[in-house]
């Protein structure tokens, strides 16, 4: 029926992902085995990222395809090919640009993203993410115990601020990225706190230049200071490149 080709449509995207993240995982494997005689391949590895960059991407996608992890990896972001780094760096701005802009709009207005992300979600054999989308609906008499902690998500999910800042983007971006890691590793409450930094930091007007400045914002506490502090200093966060590479201890 109708239903079914509106889930089909939706998967397309997905299937796409999926299919080169596990294409880039065997060419990874390969170039590991093969050593230098892989490079070969460099053509391939770089056909992959065009074809990702024309699919459209929801965080969940890119966790349950994997291929977020394999475009993230060592071997592609550190490729010899100066072509494919410069595609995977592009790759990965874009979909952390596509996913905070979805987080945005998905209270707001419903976008074509957020739309294929619903599609998706509703034929996704996965319980959770149905179940926090309609906890946000229901009024908070349920088992406190169960709501508080989905509640809370449903609050740091609320609605964008109108006029979203975007000189303080490129920071928000790694806190959002952080938020998802840790979403994943079902450290809600830290999974929480890092959306918050990724929205106080969209909301404020000028260009934050120290951890200490940050700290003065709401939901912006010691450590997410120091991370910023971290990377206005050496440009990345240690804790966002760990996991990105799958360290997660």
């Amino acid at each position: 029926g109708g239903g079914g080709r509106a889930h089909r449509t939706g998967g397309m995207a997905e299937e796409v992902l999926r299919r080169c993240g596990l294409r880039l995982r065997e060419l990874r494997k390969a170039a590991t085995a093969e050593g230098a005689g892989a490079e070969g391949k460099d053509g391939e590895v770089l056909e992959l990222l065009v074809q990702l960059s024309g699919a459209a991407v929801t965080s969940e996608a890119l966790r349950e395809t994997g291929v977020g992890r394999e475009v993230n990896d060592k071997f592609v972001r550190e490729h010899a090919s100066a072509e494919v780094r410069e595609k995977s760096r592009d790759l990965v701005r874009a979909w952390k640009a596509a996913i905070c802009g979805q987080a945005e709009a998905s209270t707001s207005r419903a976008s074509a993203p957020a739309a294929e992300e619903k599609k998706r979600e509703a034929g996704s054999s996965k319980p959770e993410e149905p179940k926090a989308r309609s906890e946000k609906k229901r009024p908070l008499e349920g088992s406190p115990k169960e709501s508080t902690p989905k509640s809370k998500k449903a609050a740091a999910d609320g609605p964008p601020p109108a006029a979203a800042n975007q000189k303080n983007g490129e920071i928000a971006a790694l806190f959002k990225e952080l938020s998802s890691f840790e979403f994943e590793r079902k450290e809600t409450y830290k999974g929480i706190a890092y959306k918050k930094v990724c929205k106080a930091l969209l909301v404020h007007p000028d260009t934050i230049s120290s951890g200490k400045e940050a700290m003065l914002l709401p939901g912006v506490g010691k450590e997410s200071g120091k991370k910023i502090d971290e990377f206005l200093t050496s440009g990345k966060i240690d804790r966002l490149e760990k996991y990105r590479r799958g360290e997660f201890d």
